[in-house]
Formats: C-alpha cells, sequence, structure tokens
C-alpha cells in the first residue's frame, strides 16, 4: 500500500517514485537478532539506480534505529544489488547466499 511504502522507504521524494514501481515484498523479521529482505520490481530498468538510493537510506535508516535500540541485526552488513528492472536489499546473516537465491528466481 502507498501508507506501508512511503513508511518503508521513508522519505520525501517517495510520491514522484511510486508510480515507477511495480511491485514489492519485504520479508523482515525481529525473532533474534533483526533480518531483512526486500525486492522491488520496477516497471524500468532506467529506475533501478533511483530505487538503489532508496534502498540504501533504507538500511541506514535501520542500522540507526538499531544502534538506538540497542537491538542486534544485520543492517550494518546491507547489500544491495540491481538486476535490470529489480532491486534487491538484503540485510541477512549470508547476504551473498540470499542474493544468490533471488537472482536464481527471477531468472
Amino acid at each position: 500500500s502507498d501508507d506501508f511504502l512511503s513508511d518503508y522507504l521513508g522519505l520525501s521524494g517517495y510520491p514522484a517514485f511510486k508510480d515507477k514501481i511495480e511491485e514489492m515484498a519485504v520479508y523482515s523479521s525481529l525473532g533474534g537478532a533483526f533480518c531483512e529482505l526486500a525486492v522491488m520490481k520496477l516497471y524500468s530498468a532506467s529506475d533501478a539506480q533511483v530505487g538503489k538510493l532508496f534502498f540504501e537510506r533504507r538500511a541506514a535508516e535501520a542500522e540507526r534505529a538499531l544502534k538506538t535500540a540497542e537491538i542486534e541485526g544485520y543492517a550494518e552488513n546491507a547489500r544491495i544489488e540491481t538486476r535490470g528492472n529489480f532491486v534487491i536489499l538484503s540485510m541477512m546473516p549470508d547476504n551473498d547466499a540470499a542474493i544468490e537465491k533471488l537472482k536464481k528466481a527471477l531468472g
């Protein structure tokens, strides 16, 4: 929903970008240490770098929030990759494995 994406991406520039997002999926867990995996599918690959900036800001905000709340997590090891019109954010214990699985699933 617009409310979720606006909160999740947390940027004043989101309203101008929301029409470029075709689909988005987010897995986030606080069970144990914080981890998160998000995939943004854009209508155009030309928007992938802007999508990457949104995820960079999301990772930085998650890292700040974890430090402030003194919660363990993987935000400091965030990895962001683009693949065509997909942008992947991984803040997982094993970012390489998570991203490789996603790349295979995306084809």
